[in-house]
């Protein structure tokens, strides 16, 4: 059986470098781009699955939309 990972709008925001939104989590268990992809490639490795709910999708999309940059 393999390991299932979701992956939440929090740390999708994180991983796409969304502006405002590239680091989550508490100051005990802090999430940054070099953490969140340090995970999910030793996750991908080790043959885990991943989910990516359609919520998180629409809610990304919507920071996206919603971000202060000129890119």
């Amino acid at each position: 059986m393999c390991k299932i990972l979701v992956i939440d709008t929090s740390i999708l925001c994180v991983w796409l470098e969304i502006p405002g939104k590239t680091t989550c989590g508490t100051s005990n268990d802090h999430w940054d781009k070099v953490r969140v992809d340090d995970v999910i490639a030793q996750e991908e490795q080790q043959g885990a699955m991943f989910i990516l709910p359609l919520a998180s999708l629409i809610e990304t999309g919507n920071h996206i939309a919603h971000a202060n940059t000129k890119e």
